[in-house]
């Protein structure tokens, strides 16, 4: 490898390690701070199939989140990216 490179490729991975743990873990916040069958910003979607007391995680679904969710928790993870790098 080039002298030199290996440093700032290292800091690169780590940095997007970091990025999206965080926003992983940010949508799962998100995901459980909103009702059954809306969004975290009140707007109704379907209602998932299932027994309503089971959490998405263990039904094996997901809802898709809106797009104000998305970019919350994007934004929301790039700010602590900053401070953690």
């Amino acid at each position: 490898m080039l002298q030199g490179v290996s440093a700032p490729i290292v800091g690169a991975a780590a940095e997007n390690a970091c990025l999206f743990l965080i926003y992983n873990k940010i949508q799962e916040v998100i995901r459980t701070a909103s009702r059954p069958g809306h969004t975290i910003f009140g707007s109704p979607i379907a209602a998932l199939e299932g027994p309503e007391f089971l959490s998405e995680k263990a039904r094996g679904k997901r809802r898709e989140m809106s797009m104000g969710e998305l970019a919350m928790a994007a934004g929301m993870a790039g700010a602590f990216a900053s401070f953690v790098l």
